[in-house]
């Protein structure tokens, strides 16, 4: 019998497999408006630019917790700081593409990159300080946006911007109580709207449970409902972003699942539906695949980053 660090291993390196092959896919890749694929191609495999960002801090993580050494010394050689470097040039160069949601995302690759102590350099903190204050001056401008009900549970939400900024742990100078002010002051004012806020076609992001998460990691109690935790609108695995927004529905329990036995149990099985089921999520007994294996517009070229992100909130 395999053990449970075994199991794990063995679900991460399942998981680095399909984001592999997503980033070595260049076709289609989506440039985005007044942007493009970069100038060192780094980001230019996967659909987009923000899916590559987010698989390569995935892949870290993934290798890491894998103890897979080769694997992640390879992509820490592929994320250097020249080519980070030139990419960031080419983001000052167009200043509203991927802001807030690639850019967000960066911030996270740049914290893994930095859990590498031969990588903490001041090149990357540098690097880090700059992007942090440029997406708190965005959340800043830009509270207004956080009342917009078109886009809170898409790629421009800035509840979302919020929670990546936080999790990337800032090291910039003075970000802790900026952070601090948005939170008592816009997420207070929002927090009840958004928790009524009907979901949309479009949404990927489940935005009680994103709340919650965002919640939890401040310190304030979630307000999880058998509803929130429910299975959500999931009716074809061709549906991406429905896909998507239940997965976001496992973050705050992974956060409850370090301390609460319960949620923990609760945990487990969400997490098993997506990763161990033989009969949840797959195709049909004709293509036994996964959906977030497969179909790479809809599912792979992200899927899999999300569910890494459900592994990484449980600890």
């Amino acid at each position: 019998m395999s053990s449970a660090s075994e199991v794990q291993s063995a679900l991460c390196l399942r998981l680095a497999a399909t984001i592999e092959q997503t980033i070595a896919t260049t076709s289609p890749h989506a440039t985005g408006s007044g942007g493009g694929s970069g100038p060192t191609g780094l980001f230019g495999g996967n659909f987009d630019y923000h899916s590559s960002i987010h698989a390569h801090w995935a892949l870290l993580g993934l290798y890491r917790m894998a103890g897979d050494a080769e694997a992640l010394t390879r992509t820490l050689a592929r994320v250097s700081e020249a080519r980070l470097a030139a990419e960031v040039e080419f983001l000052d160069a167009n200043p509203s593409f991927e802001l807030p949601y690639g850019r967000a995302w960066l911030l996270l690759l740049y914290r893994e990159i930095a859990a590498d102590p031969s990588r903490d350099t001041a090149v990357l903190r540098a690097l880090r300080r700059a992007g942090e204050l440029e997406l708190l001056a965005w959340l800043e401008a830009n509270t207004a946006a956080a009342a917009d009900d078109t886009t809170i549970g898409m790629h421009p939400s800035w509840l979302f911007a919020l929670l990546l900024l936080l999790l990337s742990t800032p090291v910039a100078a003075g970000v802790g109580p900026r952070i601090d002010a948005l939170y008592d002051d816009t997420v207070a004012t929002h927090r009840a709207g958004w928790r009524m806020r009907a979901t949309l076609a479009n949404d990927f992001l489940h935005i009680p449970s994103i709340i919650d998460t965002l919640d939890l990691l401040r310190g304030r109690p979630a307000q999880l409902t058998a509803t929130s935790m429910a299975a959500s609108r999931v009716s074809s695995v061709a549906d991406g972003h429905a896909v998507g927004e239940e997965m976001t529905r496992l973050w705050p329990l992974a956060i409850l699942a370090r301390t609460d036995p319960a949620m923990s149990q609760r945990f487990d099985q969400g997490l098993g539906e997506w990763l161990l089921n033989p009969e949840r999520w797959e195709f049909g007994p004709t293509q036994p695949t996964r959906a977030w294996q497969t179909r790479f517009h809809q599912n792979s070229h992200w899927t899999p980053q999300f569910l890494w992100m459900v592994m990484r909130l449980r600890g």
